[in-house]
């Protein structure tokens, strides 16, 4: 069953109840009943035209017809069994409450029910929670209105619901299963070709559930929309779902399937609460050979240049197969980490400058660990703010020593402090790194009586220099290097290192300067387009986070860009990577020299004001309805001190910021 199944459905073909015991009447019934309720003749108008005409004449009591037909519903035996399932998001048009209650009584997740102009909420990733999303709007909320006249269609499409932007969205990300419906809704395809002109998308094969459909109604369906029909009743589809799977699937079966690294991670669970386990383990990664390689798909193919010689961070596969060369720091904190893991140390920080190999060393030490020794290692790659609930259940699971290694100390820094001074952590050692500047100005008052002394990155070595080149030689760019000796080579390298190893990389593989390298880059990009994706993408980067792809699309649509991410990101490889709806830049140094000297103020402060208006469609305080990742970029992007940097102190592009989010915010 797949994870990223949607449903949208609108006839009725199953006999759901309404609260007298009568089948629920369709669309024709409706039309027909509103019409004699008016004491207007009817001569089988459709339901748009009929309701427009009697709207008025019926005034108030209209709600009052709609509340007796289809409030207090009864959900048929179809909706209960299917209600069993889970689902990424389920679509309706219907306005009546019989599915509402279903899913209510017997659905596995946590269901909210959203009318099409809440506020959007991101979809759960680990399938706990259910959006339920009533585009028509529902007979339990008429105060919000409902779609069902020729000018309720045209008010919609003038001004469109975040939730019909979402559906259109979802509709290029899932696999849709459309129930019950002739898909003649004007608004939905609408949204759809908006979004697939806009961004030059494509459907994935979506489903397409009725009893019949016409040859030309088919081919219009597959040609047009990549929409297969299925001759297929809803009590025939529940069947098929019983048959299928005797057990539904639970949101955890989902969530591991998303994420092949949480199965690892169950192994170890005693308790029997799947669910838990899978909310703490979510972003921690159990290090091993097997496990990485069969949850990562290779992106690079062989023989072309690696991104982590083009100064993006290593993935996981870089250091599966060697593609950094391990230093001398690396051993030697290696053999820190093993002191530690014997002795009573629970903290170990690397801190060095930006663009030192603190990231590098940190993943290179991991699975050297997990490999040499038998202590199991744990990677926590983005910041989380359960810090304290996977220790305690890593304490648990473990019957002897342990590492956890995660990257962005500072961030993880009240936590980490609390977990050693409240001896939370006995059995393990925490191995974590930070900027040098961040580390003494900030992070060592609050931590330095934990870690000793905190290793320190330096300059790199001759014997660094030689392993260095062995590797560029084989992953990176080598036409300049390869054009000199082995000893002019490794003076360029350690040379032009003494700045940075990143800078020096750069600068001894293309004989140029770093800025120079930046610069000659960034003016090679025309499209203002891609520019504002740099940017965007920028400001995540430079605060060592993520961006999600639908964060982006939603900053681009209010600059009036409609242009695909991922066409735009592909079109910017080399300085943006893409990868699984997560955007990076190449690395914060590259991104801060071209935000202080390479782009204007007004470019920065529009690009700033189009990413905080991604956040205006999630209720206030944004805080708590974003994950850690995003809520990190929120709270770092809004900061007046990032602020006054990013804009050079210009007060009243500040306060214009201001000004324009406060009530929002």
């Amino acid at each position: 069953m797949e994870e990223s199944l949607s449903c949208l459905g609108q006839v009725p073909l199953h006999p759901r109840k309404d609260q007298w015991g009568n089948t629920i009447i369709d669309g024709n019934g409706l039309a027909k009943l509103l019409a004699k309720e008016a004491d207007m003749e009817y001569s089988e108008e459709e339901l748009p035209v009929v309701y427009g005409a009697v709207k008025k004449k019926l005034g108030e009591r209209i709600f009052s017809i709609l509340e007796n037909k289809f409030k207090h519903c009864q959900p048929s035996e179809e909706y209960l069994n299917i209600s069993k399932f889970p689902w990424a998001r389920i679509y309706t048009l219907n306005i009546d409450d019989a599915l509402d209650r279903a899913l209510l009584k017997n659905s596995p997740q946590k269901v909210n029910i959203r009318n099409r102009t809440d506020k959007v909420f991101d979809p759960d990733q680990l399938f706990q929670k259910l959006d339920y999303i009533k585009l028509n709007g529902s007979v339990d909320r008429v105060d919000k209105g409902l779609i069902f006249s020729v000018k309720d269609y045209g008010k919609t499409l003038a001004n469109t619901p975040l939730w019909y932007k979402e559906l259109a969205e979802d509709y290029f990300k899932f696999v849709f299963l459309f129930i019950g419906t002739k898909l003649k809704e004007s608004v939905f395809y609408h949204q759809v070709e908006r979004c697939k002109i806009d961004s030059e998308s494509i459907e994935q094969r979506s489903y397409l559930l009725t009893p019949d459909a016409t040859q030309i109604e088919k081919s219009n369906l597959l040609s047009g929309h990549n929409i297969e029909h299925i001759p297929c009743t809803l009590g025939e589809f529940s069947k098929w779902l019983k048959k299928t799977f005797p057990t539904p699937p639970t949101p955890n079966d989902l969530a591991i399937k998303t994420n092949p690294a949480l199965e690892v991670m169950l192994g170890f669970e005693t308790s029997g609460d799947r669910e838990r386990y899978v909310k703490i383990f979510e972003n921690v990664i159990n290090i091993s050979r097997s496990n990485l390689s069969s949850s990562l798909v290779q992106s690079t193919p062989k023989g072309k240049i690696r991104p982590f010689y083009k100064g993006f961070k290593p993935t996981w596969f870089d250091i599966l197969e060697d593609v950094p060369a391990e230093l001398k720091a690396t051993q030697e904190v290696f053999e820190v980490a093993l002191k530690a893991l014997k002795g009573g140390c629970k903290l170990i920080v690397v801190s060095g400058p930006a663009g030192s190999g603190k990231t590098t060393l940190l993943k290179q030490v991991a699975l050297k660990i997990s490999e040499n020794e038998d202590i199991p290692v744990y990677y926590i790659e983005q910041p989380v703010d359960i810090l304290k609930e996977i220790v305690n259940e890593l304490e648990k699971i473990n019957s002897n020593k342990y590492l956890l290694v995660c990257d962005r100390l500072d961030v993880l820094s009240d936590d980490v402090e609390k977990i050693i001074d409240d001896s939370i952590i006995n059995k393990g050692v925490i191995l974590s790194c930070e900027s040098q500047k961040v580390w003494e100005s900030r992070t060592k008052y609050k931590l330095g009586s934990f870690c000793k002394e905190a290793y320190s990155l330096t300059l790199i070595e001759k014997t660094d220099a030689k392993s260095i080149l062995q590797k560029i030689e084989k992953f990176g760019p080598w036409t300049r290097l390869g054009q000199l000796s082995e000893s002019q080579r490794i003076k360029e390298l350690v040379e032009k290192a003494k700045r940075q190893l990143l800078i020096g990389l750069f600068e001894a593989t293309s004989g140029i300067g770093f800025e120079k390298i930046i610069e000659n880059e960034y003016s090679s990009i025309k499209n203002e387009e891609e520019r504002a994706l740099l940017i965007l993408v920028g400001f995540a980067t430079m605060h060592k986070v993520y961006i999600s792809d639908f964060f982006i699309k939603r900053a681009l649509t209010d600059m009036g860009i409609d242009v695909s991410v991922a066409t735009l990101a592909n079109q910017m490889s080399g300085i943006i990577s893409y990868d699984n709806g997560k955007l990076f830049a190449r690395h914060p140094v590259y991104i801060r020299h071209l935000f202080d000297q390479l782009i204007n103020c007004q470019s920065l402060h529009d690009c700033l004001c189009s990413l905080l208006t991604a956040y205006t469609v999630y209720e206030a305080p944004v805080i708590r309805f974003v994950n850690k990742n995003e809520g990190i970029l929120f709270k770092s992007i809004i900061n007046h001190n990032f602020m006054k940097d990013i804009l050079r102190g210009d007060s009243s592009q500040i306060l214009n910021i201001y000004e324009s989010f406060e009530k929002i915010f």
